[in-house]
């Protein structure tokens, strides 16, 4: 289920999956039940700075999305939603919107069994021991 859905595609286990998200390699030993469920319902409540959601809004038009990785007088530097590192100079830049705080879409629709399935699955994330 975990696959079925696309959690791979932003989260990493291990040496599997994207890098968009945070890496649940042990997400199990440091996170409870409850945190896992909620996180996965209402992915906004707990985001890590590090992993808050960001556009960019370029003077040509075009608005990139992702999480921001660095920023100072002269650019910006973010990992796109597919993943790629990007930069762009301040002076192309006509807007930066820190309006989506999750990037991650809410689960809480899925099915009750699908939906605990990835629960019990993400809890079972120890790591290496």
């Amino acid at each position: 289920m975990y696959q079925k859905v696309g959690c791979g595609n932003c989260h990493r286990i291990g040496r599997e999956g994207g890098a968009l998200g945070p890496d649940l390699t042990d997400i199990g030993r440091r996170r409870g039940l409850k945190f896992l469920a909620e996180s996965l319902a209402k992915p906004e409540a707990d985001i890590p700075i590090n992993y808050r959601g960001v556009q960019v809004v370029l003077k040509s038009g075009q608005t990139v999305s992702g999480i921001r990785l660095n920023r100072d007088d002269l650019s910006i530097q973010l990992r796109d939603n597919r993943g790629n590192l990007r930069s762009f100079l301040m002076e192309n830049v006509q807007d930066i919107r820190y309006d989506k705080p999750s990037l991650m879409p809410a689960y809480a629709s899925m099915n009750q069994k699908d939906f605990d399935d990835v629960v019990a699955y993400l809890n079972s994330l120890k790591g290496a021991e």
